[in-house]
């Protein structure tokens, strides 16, 4: 089986968003070509726009099979760019022109964000937040709302062949809120059935990687659905607007996925919240024996059928359940459960979580040329970054720095020290756990680094994976 050609274009130069949608297209013998990390954003530099544009249209002139695009890297310079940037929309109108010609060619999956309205201002975003500029602001969320109406526009023709805009950290009754309203509305007069109004921002490349596997393939998989707490679906996660059930459901529904009963091919077990939902780092570590254990007996059946069983873990926000993700690695193989992740909001978690279950999905049916061990790395980060960095390490390395007078959005001066302490940590409080849970297949740990120079996100390399003697 021929592998085939997917060129991307990432959000920025994230673990998340970028190498995963890299890994998960290695895993399925995808080649997947992306611009040099150094040409994409971080923090504080924008994309180099214009050496991204010209790998593109060089990788778009050759033999690819698709093409996966980042709007706010093509038109801005990266995510946090499109924040700042104060240019007009007519300025971009130049770029989106040349991204609609190469889709005439070239079959195209495109994310969008609506700008987010963040809980607390930070340095990663624009100026009018702080001073309260409202005339500045208005400005801002106008060009965004006329670039993301170009391109359900444009969807509506045909021009692109998925759309899928999400909606960045949010409220109920934000000004984002009424945007995505708006947008909404938009598409719905436009019959804009291949645009997609979203939650989340992140992971909407790794779903729509998902979602081209899908359509290359002609075979989406059917999802089930089990809550811990299917009582308590309607109340909204922190960073959003709407109600988690239906945030679920969109994303099984963006990735060409459709929802099924019992005898689906995987089963999606949400590990949701009671009351309103905490963040990681204020958890107990206390279990809720009953209703867990009750999804587990489910898990255990459906993996006993040799279906797919993926846990998008969001019991919290920005990590996993330390008490949870701890029990399963004391079973065989995770339990059973083959796609993972706890990272950040809800819509990250479940949007990559998918994106993962699809892949595994493929690789099963034998409809990619991957392979199985090449995806069990994806799923270890996930288990290491989510649960062993996010929830176990990260508060500890949070009171290091803080004794020292340091900066956990600033690690200058401590850096070094503390990607040492972060290897030491995991391979001494998380590995053994996941090599006794995988003992077939033992993972070890290359390098940790802190790719926006803070706490907030890792990148964990692991050791190319060898049986034991």
């Amino acid at each position: 089986m021929t592998s085939p050609v997917l060129v991307f274009v990432p959000l920025d130069g994230r673990p998340v968003t970028m190498d995963i949608v890299a890994d998960l297209g290695r895993a399925a013998g995808v080649d997947v070509r992306t611009p040099d990390r150094v040409m994409l954003s971080d923090r504080f530099r924008l994309g180099e726009v214009d050496r991204v544009w010209e790998w593109l249209e060089r990788e778009a002139a050759g033999g690819s099979a698709a093409l996966i695009a980042s709007v706010e890297t093509l038109c801005f310079g990266g995510l946090v760019a499109s924040r700042k940037s104060e240019v007009g929309f007519e300025e971009i109108v130049p770029r989106l022109h040349r991204l609609y010609e190469i889709a005439s060619r070239l079959p195209t999956y495109v994310s969008a964000v609506i700008p987010r309205t963040p809980q607390q201002p930070t340095d990663e975003d624009a100026a009018y937040w702080k001073t309260g500029d409202q005339a500045a602001m208005l400005r801002h969320r106008n060009r965004h709302l006329q670039l993301n109406a170009d391109l359900i526009s444009a969807a509506s023709r045909g021009v692109l062949h998925s759309l899928l805009i999400g909606q960045d950290d949010t409220t109920p009754g934000s000004p984002s809120e009424a945007d995505r309203a708006t947008l909404q509305r938009h598409a719905a007069a436009s019959s804009a059935s291949n645009a997609m109004l979203t939650s989340g921002t992140d992971e909407l490349n790794a779903r729509l990687f998902a979602r081209w596997l899908n359509d290359l393939t002609g075979a989406a998989p059917s999802v089930q659905l089990v809550y811990t707490y299917p009582e308590t679906t309607d109340l909204v996660p922190r960073y959003e607007a709407l109600p988690l059930r239906q945030t679920v459901e969109e994303h099984v529904r963006s990735v060409g996925a459709q929802l099924s009963g019992d005898d689906s091919d995987v089963l999606l077990w949400v590990h949701n919240f009671t009351g309103q939902q905490r963040e990681a780092v204020d958890q107990t570590g206390e279990l809720d024996a009953g209703p867990t254990e009750a999804v587990m007996n489910t898990v255990h059946e459906a993996a006993r059928q040799e279906r797919i069983v993926a846990l998008a873990d969001v019991r919290f926000a920005n990590g996993a359940d330390r008490a949870l993700i701890a029990k399963l690695l004391a079973e065989p193989r995770f339990g059973g459960i083959v796609a993972y992740a706890g990272w950040n909001t809800c819509s990250n978690s479940l949007g990559s979580v998918m994106a993962s279950a699809t892949v595994v999905h493929h690789l099963r049916a034998g409809t990619v040329p991957g392979n199985d061990r090449i995806y069990r790395p994806a799923l270890f980060v996930r288990i290491l970054d989510d649960w062993g960095y996010q929830s176990l390490v990260r508060p500890q390395l949070t009171r290091w720095l803080e004794a020292r007078g340091g900066n956990t959005s600033d690690l200058r001066g401590h850096e070094v020290s503390l990607e040492a302490m972060v290897l030491e940590k995991l391979r001494s409080e998380a590995l053994p756990a996941l090599r006794k849970s995988f003992p077939d297949e033992p993972a070890a740990l290359r390098r940790a680094t802190f790719p926006w120079h803070r706490l907030f996100e890792i990148h964990l390399e692991l050791e190319d994976l060898v049986s034991p003697t």
